[in-house]
């Protein structure tokens, strides 16, 4: 008898505690793709989605060089009603940071937005942010020298135009409210994005086509009123020597890589330094097999690898 009573204290347990929906976490969306930015002493602040607040919002967790949280709980660094879609953080010059964001779902706009924050994970610019264009194609943000930041975007994917709006570090517009045109091509291209020049302007990036496989890239620079500097590209098309568009990124020496990926007769990618004025470092480009280089890495690696054993 005493087993039968334990037994059915156990099932209405069971029963009592299914009907009550015991939830250890409450979401039906929780998305992270390694968004996350750098802070000043090493730490990263790390960006996902999550319906725990009831719809889908924004939220961030610092955490330091050891893997250690630095806040007691997560923040939510964009809410409001609809769906805060995850765009792209940078840092500013004044140490705290700007968010893009772009609000979508049934009966809201799909505009795209800004927040500012602390690395506290303060919002610094209302409790909604700033909605900054109702749609683009693609777009771009980019670190200013006043604590604010460029915005770069191309109108959408039937234009050849590429705007630009810059904010300073309380958010107000400099530029006027519709933009400044910044590119506007007759010939087919597509935008890529935009950077910063590292001494105060930005560099905007785009694939030009003459035909359906013929794209090169073109990247022109601006400066910090968005005047274009020089007559054109910063670069020739052909910079790479071959392989077709190439894509850009900032190095850890004041310049930057330009790279691409090639298939034939190996794949491999090609490397290309260039400073902010444009200027190239190497005669041609350094190849890099991937599968030749690599594989005598492994070889290296196995044989260090037993010697240690």
């Amino acid at each position: 008898m005493k087993q039968r009573f334990l037994l059915l204290t156990f099932v209405l347990a069971v029963v009592f505690a299914g009907a009550q929906e015991v939830t250890f976490r409450k979401a039906w969306k929780l998305d992270w793709y390694g968004n996350q930015v750098r802070c000043a002493d090493g730490s990263v602040i790390s960006f996902w989605e999550d319906t725990d607040a009831g719809d889908t919002d924004i939220y961030a967790q610092r955490i330091d060089d050891k893997g250690q949280l630095l806040w007691s709980k997560p923040k939510i660094v964009a809410g409001g009603d609809g769906v805060q879609d995850f765009t792209s953080c940078v840092r500013c010059s004044d140490d705290n940071f700007v968010l893009l964001f772009q609000c979508s779902g049934h009966g809201y706009s799909h505009g795209y937005s800004l927040q500012k924050m602390n690395s506290n994970g303060e919002t610094l610019w209302g409790a909604d942010g700033i909605e900054i264009i109702e749609g683009a194609a693609r777009i771009s943000i980019v670190p200013n020298e006043i604590g604010g930041v460029f915005v770069i975007y191309a109108d959408d994917f039937s234009t050849y135009n590429v705007r630009g709006q810059n904010l300073d570090a309380q958010g107000n517009l400099l530029w006027p409210e519709e933009g400044l045109s910044l590119v506007s091509e007759s010939a087919r291209f597509l935008f890529q994005g935009a950077l910063s020049d590292l001494e105060g302007g930005f560099i905007v990036n785009w694939n030009e086509g003459t035909g359906i496989e013929n794209w090169t890239t073109q990247l022109y620079h601006f400066d910090a009123d968005g005047t274009q500097i020089g007559d054109g590209p910063m670069v020739p098309p052909d910079v790479m020597q071959g392989g077709g568009p190439f894509e850009i990124v900032p190095d850890r020496a004041g310049g930057f890589l330009l790279w691409n990926r090639r298939e034939a007769p190996t794949t491999r990618i090609a490397f290309q330094r260039m400073d902010s004025s444009g200027s190239v470092q190497f005669g041609r480009p350094y190849l890099f097999d991937l599968q030749t280089q690599i594989s005598q890495w492994e070889k290296s690696l196995w044989n260090r690898s037993h010697r240690a054993v």
